[in-house]
């Protein structure tokens, strides 16, 4: 496990991966605590308590999801 900040963290990789998230057109918002992320992504990114270490990904209602 690796948390925002620390050697182990990719912001690079993070970054990949929470634009594709978006890119789908499926999701509402994201918590996560990555100042940089939230930067990039304003009002779409947002901090929770406990949420340097993982993200959790709020899909829209219509995401056509079962």
């Amino acid at each position: 496990v690796t948390s925002v900040g620390a050697a182990t963290y990719s912001a690079s990789l993070t970054m990949d991966l929470v634009s594709a998230l978006f890119a789908t057109g499926q999701v509402d918002h994201i918590l996560f605590n990555d100042k940089a992320i939230q930067k990039a992504f304003p009002g779409k990114v947002t901090s929770a308590k406990g949420h340097s270490n993982h993200l959790h990904v709020v899909f829209k209602e219509d995401a056509g999801c079962p």
